[in-house]
């Protein structure tokens, strides 16, 4: 019987490779996980998310950024793509690696979760965003069925606190941000 090696390497090998990757990984204690590709649902209800956010943010000092945002839990080796990022005024970049696009500073964070990355959405990457100071809010988005879950921090006692969406015209408040989704336009099809 053999016995398979798993190969570590570190953050700055990771960063190394990840700069001429053709596609993005997650990377965590040694670890490189490749993401999977989009399904059209899950790219449309992505652009659905940052469009809505996008409009609302009209005059104000948001930033939503959709896919290829790369965010590290300072304090840790944990990076991640999710799928809509929010930042207020300008990305505080982490500088690190050939070049430094790693930003540390999301205000909320969305995550359109498939079947394949259920486990990872509700219980793996939870843990790590907890630990990012100026994350305020975290939303769940289930790409199978209409199901938007939000998790604010309220204030300074670090609970967090649900909201969860299902039904059709349902409005789901943005707290952090101070906007809204509804379930109509999230998973209105076409993107």
């Amino acid at each position: 019987m053999s016995v398979q090696s798993e190969t570590f390497v570190t953050p700055e090998e990771y960063l190394a490779g990840e700069a001429d990757a053709a596609h993005k990984s997650e990377y965590h204690e040694g670890r490189i996980a490749a993401l999977p590709g989009a399904s059209p649902a899950h790219s449309a209800i992505t652009t659905n998310v940052a469009g809505e956010l996008r409009i609302q943010f009209k005059g104000r000092p948001y930033r939503v950024f959709a896919n290829h945002l790369r965010i590290k839990v300072e304090g840790t080796t944990f990076y991640t793509y999710p799928d809509v990022v929010v930042i207020c005024d300008q990305p505080l970049i982490a500088l690190e690696g050939e070049r430094p696009n790693t930003v540390l500073n999301p205000l909320l964070i969305v995550e359109v979760m498939s079947e394949a990355t259920e486990t990872a959405d509700r219980h793996v990457k939870p843990d790590h965003y907890r630990q990012i100071p100026t994350l305020r809010e975290y939303v769940i988005v289930s790409e199978s069925t209409p199901e938007i879950t939000s998790y604010l921090r309220a204030g300074t006692t670090g609970t967090w606190v649900r909201t969860t969406i299902r039904n059709p015209g349902e409005l789901l408040y943005l707290a952090s941000i101070d906007c809204h989704l509804t379930i109509d336009d999230v998973y209105a099809p076409g993107g």
